[in-house]
């Protein structure tokens, strides 16, 4: 009931935003541009939402499949990389040199998760700054590291990073729009996968998250 609603305005507005019913005046395109992000800032929202809640009822459904993550973090990262590359950011993937060994994970839940972490690491990093993922074995544990040289994390919030609706003073100041919501939902996917979610980071000097899966 929420997201049907939202998909019909983003169609319409879609239609009139690229002019197929019409030609637009400067103007009205800037005017039509904002509202379809505006419109896609809702639905992103809601989408949140519906995770968080799916999540705290139980019904978030995993179906685990065996196999090699590093396709899936290549696939977010292609589907990134352009806005890194529209925020003037250097964005690189350095995958494991040696073959990675074999871990259990639901493709799409797990994609959601480090989406949220890298989209966050993207989304607080200055212009000229940098993102950089890798995927490191270690003994019995993968890792996936993602590492920028954003804003950080104050002191005082960062207890208080992973819980619902939680954002931090300077995101805020440097990100009005956000939900709170995606740190909580990829901690809440990567427990669920047996694993854990970790950080470092300094305030005016970046983060590192790493994500640890058996």
């Amino acid at each position: 009931q929420l997201r049907t609603p939202l998909a019909g305005i983003k169609w319409s507005l879609d239609m009139l935003r690229k002019e197929e019913r019409g030609a637009l005046n400067a103007e009205q395109k800037d005017l039509m541009e904002k509202t379809f992000r505006t419109a896609e800032h809702m639905a992103d929202l809601v989408n949140d939402l519906l995770d968080a809640s799916r999540i705290e009822e139980g019904r978030f459904g995993y179906t685990f499949l065996t196999g090699d993550l590093t396709p899936l973090i290549q696939k977010i990262v292609d589907a990134l990389k352009p806005t890194a590359e529209a925020r003037n950011l250097h964005f690189t993937f350095e995958p494991a040199a040696a073959p990675l060994p074999a871990v259990s994970f639901d493709a799409s839940k797990l994609e959601l998760a480090v989406q949220n972490i890298v989209d966050n690491a993207i989304k607080y990093t200055m212009p000229q700054g940098s993102v950089t993922i890798k995927l490191r074995p270690e003994k019995s544990s993968l890792f996936l590291i993602v590492e920028d040289t954003g804003i950080g994390i104050p002191e005082k919030n960062k207890k208080f990073i992973f819980n619902k609706f939680f954002r931090g003073e300077n995101a805020i100041r440097y990100q009005t729009e956000g939900s709170g919501l995606g740190l909580y939902i990829a901690k809440s996917i990567v427990e669920k996968h047996n694993g854990t979610i970790t950080f470092e980071s300094e305030e005016n000097k970046g983060s590192v998250f790493m994500i640890q899966l058996p």
